[in-house]
Formats: structure tokens, sequence, C-alpha cells
């Protein structure tokens, strides 16, 4: 799976607060395009449908943020804090999430297209009702996060925790979980089927299906 990353080339430092900047462009229907947000901290912005493209956000705290049926295209996101923050029946083409704090966000409904996340503490998180294409987990914490009727075209966890997580009526055909730790996972017993799983996970799972392994 080759995952596009995002193109964030001639950028400048935003200088006034984010989140006037941010609430006036939802307010005005307008794009914020090539900023760089460095530093910022705040809560609570309200920018539901704004757009941002071709940009860099890092060391910033948007936390309980509304941000949603948002288009994100072509933006990184590094050391960020979107903790309890509102995604939902969002876009995001080409965005990456490195080393960032999204407990309890919510993705529901979202459409996710080549998505990369690095190293981002992301327990309680929604992607329920996500449709997905291209998007890879590395060395993320995802326990007791809510997977549950996704369509997922490619996608890929590595050495990620997802232990409690529910991925109940999302099939898992061409996944592969055998780095990552399952343990306590809700899955729905028909939609394994595909799925890539160790041995030693495999018979953790066959319980879902009835088998008593002695």
């Amino acid at each position: 799976m080759k995952i596009i990353r995002p193109q964030t080339d001639a950028c400048m430092l935003l200088q006034q607060p984010f989140k006037t900047v941010v609430e006036q462009a939802a307010q005005n229907e307008e794009t914020l395009a090539k900023i760089e947000v460095d530093g910022q901290q705040t809560v609570r912005c309200i920018a539901p449908q704004v757009e941002i493209k071709h940009s860099i956000f890092t060391g910033c705290r948007l936390a309980e943020s509304d941000f949603c049926k948002a288009y994100f295209a072509d933006v990184t996101f590094k050391n960020c804090d979107f903790s309890g923050t509102n995604f939902t029946d969002a876009t995001f083409k080409r965005v990456e999430f490195i080393g960032c704090k999204l407990i309890g966000a919510d993705f529901s409904g979202s459409f996710l297209e080549d998505m990369w996340w690095e190293q981002c503490n992301a327990s309680y998180m929604n992607f329920s009702q996500c449709r997905v294409r291209n998007i890879g987990f590395d060395s993320c914490g995802l326990q007791n996060g809510f997977f549950n009727d996704m369509r997922m075209k490619e996608c890929a966890f590595n050495t990620c925790s997802l232990s409690n997580a529910q991925f109940m009526h999302t099939p898992c055909k061409g996944i592969d979980f055998t780095t990552s730790d399952i343990s306590g996972v809700q899955f729905t017993a028909e939609d394994l089927r595909g799925g890539i799983f160790t041995a030693l996970q495999a018979c953790d799972l066959a319980l879902l299906l009835g088998i008593h392994i002695k």
C-alpha cells in the first residue's frame, strides 16, 4: 500500500490567533491555504464546514473543537492536541497526524483517503461509519476505539495497541493485525473472514466462532 503524503510547500506563518481566523473563514465560507500554525493554544474552535489546504500545524492545542463537515487536504499535524474534537462527516485527503493526542476525538461518518497516523495517543477515538481508502497507523495507541460499520479499502495497523476496541460489522478482509495488540477486541464473527492474524490471535478469536481449542 502506497500512501500519498501531504504537499505542504511554501507555507506562511500565521501571526493572528488561529481560533479567530478559522472561525471567520468558516462563517464566510473561505478557504485557508498555505498557512503554518505554530504553538497556538486554544480550545473550542467552532468552525464547521471550514476548508483547510496545504498547511502545517505544529505543537498546537485545539482540544474540544468543532470541525464537523470540514474539508482537509494536504495538511500535516505534528504534536498537536485534538482531544475531544468533533470531526464528524468531515473529509480528509493526504493528511497526516504525527505524535498527536486525539483522545476521544470523533471522526464518525467521515471520508478518509491517503491518511497517515504515527505515534499518536488516540484512545477512545471514534471511526464508526467512516469510508476509508489507503490509511495507515504506525505505533499508535488506539485502545477502546470504535471502528464499527466501516468500509475499508487498504488499511494498515503496524505495532498499534487496539486492546478493547470495537470492530463490529466492519469487514476485516486484507487487514493485517499480526504486529498489533488486539486483546479484548470485539469483532463480528462473520466479518473476520480474510483478516490476517497470528496463530495466537486466532486462538483467542476462535471463541467468537464457538470453537474451543484444547
